[in-house]
């Protein structure tokens, strides 16, 4: 017969869980460490992707002169160091095409995700809106953004920098001035949406450009950013302890049970356990680390992190 968890006494605001942007952090398949920040309900990378590897290790393409002309491509999957430049790459990450971005082999790491354009509008909303938002987005100071950047103080964490972009025929433009990041979504035609910020404007601008211009991109965390909030109000979804030593159980409400999978990924996507119908977890003999925790019982998914000291 099917079962389900149901909670009578759970409390809302340990559901409404958020990360310390001061001691997260997230591994992508590279082994580059990117530090993360809550702003409202979401979660972001506070710095530009850098990863030269797809999810399952294969390569991000490239071209053997970084000025070589693509436009003649017709789905060109490439990254690039600005100007060819690898020192440019941890301060400001890497350039994608859209086609690269889209891939599903995944840039982002397990659990991680490039927003769609409606997941930007979230962002800014929350920051005041458009008008003003890039001034809570970008760095404060004149060490990356070219003068003026007047009024930017990165209040909300973001530390956005300018990487420029890449033009189709090889040529790269705007690092220091500019910053411009894909968005996910289709412009129709050959365009993908972007975000934009510049040191002379307040705002954040929206706008599309062809997908083989080469991008920034921030990775948005799965867990604040799709299905769990709105859906809190009909599931609850929580693990506990967290952190814990190994040993943790999924409180989970109105979930089939006798369907439940959970599937266990380490820090550079590997999936470490995979167990069905039982919420009580033994990650007791792994490594101590944050794992991501996936539980489906085929209709809903949630994900969240899992700390094992």
């Amino acid at each position: 017969m099917t079962r389900t968890f149901t909670f009578l006494t759970i409390m809302f605001t340990l559901l409404c869980w958020s990360y310390n942007s001061n001691a997260q952090t997230v591994t992508d398949i590279d082994g580059n460490v990117y530090n993360t920040v809550t702003i409202g309900t979401q979660v972001w990378m506070k710095e530009n992707l850098k990863v030269t590897k797809y999810n399952d290790g294969s390569d991000i393409g490239t071209t053997s002169s970084p000025n070589l002309n693509i436009s003649s491509e017709s789905n060109p999957k490439y990254l690039w160091a600005y100007n060819g430049l690898e020192s440019n790459v941890a301060d400001y990450g890497r350039l994608y095409t859209w086609y690269a971005v889209t891939d599903n082999r995944k840039v982002c790491p397990v659990g991680w995700h490039v927003p769609g354009t409606d997941e930007w509008t979230t962002l800014t909303d929350y920051l005041g809106g458009t008008s003003t938002s890039g001034l809570k987005l970008r760095e404060a100071g004149t060490s990356h953004w070219t003068s003026p950047n007047t009024g930017a103080d990165n209040s909300s964490g973001f530390t956005a920098l300018p990487g420029g972009y890449r033009h189709p025929n090889g040529t790269f433009y705007y690092m220091g001035g500019t910053g411009f990041w894909w968005s996910t979504t289709d412009a129709g035609g050959g365009y993908a949406y972007y975000r934009s910020l510049s040191s002379s404007y307040a705002g954040t601008i929206s706008m599309s450009n062809p997908k083989n211009v080469a991008l920034s991109v921030r990775c948005l965390s799965d867990s604040q950013a799709t299905g769990f909030n709105e859906n809190i109000k009909k599931s609850y979804f929580k693990l506990y302890p967290n952190p814990n030593d190994g040993k943790f159980k999924i409180m989970i409400a109105n979930f089939e049970t006798d369907k439940i999978t959970i599937e266990i990924y380490n820090l550079m996507g590997e999936k470490v356990l995979q167990q069905k119908n039982s919420n009580e977890v033994d990650l007791s003999n792994s490594p101590k680390g944050v794992y991501f925790v996936k539980v489906s019982d085929g209709t809903k998914v949630y994900n969240q992190r899992i700390v094992v000291q």
